[in-house]
């Protein structure tokens, strides 16, 4: 065996291990045990549960007679919102539930869901088993979970008393595709993609087609709306706060710029976006027992 043959070999053995082992640490997911070690750290102990209808697995903390149910975006997990379910601010407010979606985490891994409606149907059976002993429900998504939070609204209308977006992905026209979604389409480079990232690139693709189907709908939300964008986010464009204004004006819509803030405001500006949640929860309550004294 000549040396340039065995050279070749082992530089293909430790390219082959490299992929592999980066396959392995962006899988984006954490397991059962790991998510209540995270949580028992912090001395709360959450509930882990899996849906019948879609497999969707979600986490589970907090008190209260309002349901917030968190959906991140392409690509991304449960683990998005662990910081959240783990603030006294809200858990002793709400009862909150964060879940893979369908595609990611625990939740049908690697097998890309790209319709909307559909992504929206797994989020209302999540909603429906959870609900038994609550009165509100306020959903938050983020980026891509912006459009399945609003499609939620449309389509489960009594399922839903309130929505905030976090720099939502609303606007088919201002839809941006990034150089390395093609990375995670096409071959030869899609089998040394990460399962996450090929499920984000098959929705990415996918989503202009989608977000078109949900014109017709916009009317159908008639609950309180919170969209709130940082005016520096270079994902998803600002610009998407505009088309909010013309489809939901209707509603009773309050937009919310975050001054220098990038697209990932649920984690840099954590703080201001929990005020957020917990003045919206407390207007929908208070919302609500004013028409009850009436």
């Amino acid at each position: 065996m000549s040396r340039k043959y065995m050279r070749f070999s082992m530089v293909t053995l430790l390219f082959g291990c490299f992929v592999v082992g980066m396959m392995s640490c962006l899988r984006l997911r954490n397991s059962d045990q790991k998510v209540i070690k995270q949580f028992k750290e912090n001395g709360l102990v959450p509930k882990i549960h899996c849906t019948e209808g879609s497999k969707m697995r979600y986490v589970q903390y907090g008190e209260g007679d309002v349901l917030i149910v968190f959906i991140h975006g392409a690509p991304g997990s449960s683990d998005n919102y662990y910081d959240y379910l783990m603030d006294s601010a809200l858990y002793h407010r709400a009862v909150m539930i964060t879940p893979d979606r369908l595609g990611y985490g625990y939740s049908e891994f690697g097998h890309a869901e790209v319709s909307i409606k559909k992504q929206a149907q797994s989020i209302a059976e999540l909603i429906k088993v959870a609900s038994d002993t609550i009165r509100h429900v306020v959903l938050v998504g983020h980026s891509f979970g912006g459009p399945i939070a609003a499609r939620v609204c449309m389509d489960y209308t009594e399922l839903v008393d309130g929505l905030v977006m976090l720099a939502p992905a609303l606007d088919p026209d201002e839809e941006r595709l990034f150089w390395f979604a093609y990375l995670g389409k096409y071959p030869p480079t899609r089998w040394l993609t990460p399962a996450p990232f090929r499920v984000a690139a098959d929705e990415k693709f996918g989503h202009v087609a989608e977000l078109q189907k949900m014109e017709p709908y916009w009317h159908k939300i008639s609950i309180p709306v919170i969209h709130v964008h940082g005016d520096k986010d270079s994902i998803v464009p600002y610009k998407n706060l505009a088309f909010t204004n013309e489809v939901i004006s209707h509603t009773n819509l309050q937009v919310i710029t975050i001054t220098e803030a990038n697209h990932f405001i649920p984690w840099t500006n954590r703080e201001e976006v929990t005020k957020i949640i917990v003045d919206f929860i407390e207007k929908i309550q208070n919302s609500s027992e004013n028409i009850e004294n009436d």
